[in-house]
């Protein structure tokens, strides 16, 4: 789960769309319509994702996803898990 998130092979945005997956054009989380479901957005950016993202991976916000890299898996996966987006 946590390689598939981070090398964006999920079923979000425009992945999913290239499989022929049922997907989001924006965030399925905080349902902005400007802003595409990726895999930046849902780990650095979504506002509807900042208390999870806080209390798991320790910030509200990440700068981008090389932040992702001082976390451990377990951290990165549980953070996944809470935010209901692993159905992929």
């Amino acid at each position: 789960m946590v390689v598939r998130s981070l090398t964006g092979h999920w079923l979000v945005g425009t992945h999913a769309l290239r499989l022929n997956a049922p997907y989001n054009d924006f965030c399925r989380s905080c349902r902005d319509e400007e802003e595409e479901e990726s895999t930046e957005h849902f780990f650095c950016f979504c506002p509807a994702l900042s208390n999870r993202r806080l209390r798991t991976l320790g910030k509200p916000f990440l700068n981008d996803l090389s932040d992702l890299s001082y976390l451990t898996p377990r951290r990165i996966a549980r953070f996944v898990q809470l935010s209901n987006w692993t159905t992929f």
